[in-house]
C-alpha cells in the first residue's frame, strides 16, 4: 500500500506542474479519481496500520489542495501591459482607434 501511495503523491507532483485546476481537480477528486480511491482503500486494510495510511493519505490531500489554491489564486488574476479605463467610451479602450 506504501508504494501505491508513493506512486500517487509522485504523479501528484509531476501533475501539479502541468495540469490546469479543472484538470487537476477531475484527476484527483472525482468520483472515480486518483485520491477518491485510494481514500476508500481504507476500508481494506488492517487496524494497525490505517493510522499511517491516514497520515499519508492528509499529507497527499494537503499537497493537492496547495496546488489548487496556487492554480486558483493564478486564475483568478492577471497581468496587463496596458492600463484599461473602464469609465471611458468603448473606443479609447480599444487598440484599433479608428
Amino acid at each position: 500500500m506504501a508504494k501505491t501511495l508513493e506512486n500517487l503523491l509522485s504523479e501528484l507532483n509531476k501533475d501539479k506542474e502541468v495540469l490546469e485546476y479543472s484538470e487537476l481537480k477531475e484527476k484527483y477528486l472525482s468520483k472515480n479519481g486518483l485520491l477518491t480511491v485510494a481514500l476508500q482503500k481504507i476500508r481494506e486494510i488492517p487496524n494497525e496500520e490505517k493510522a499511517a495510511y491516514g497520515k499519508e493519505i492528509n499529507y497527499i490531500k494537503e499537497v493537492l489542495n496547495e496546488a489548487l489554491e496556487e492554480k486558483s489564486v493564478s486564475k483568478e488574476t492577471y497581468s496587463t501591459h496596458e492600463r484599461i479605463d473602464p469609465t471611458a467610451p468603448f473606443d479609447i479602450n480599444s487598440k484599433n482607434n479608428f
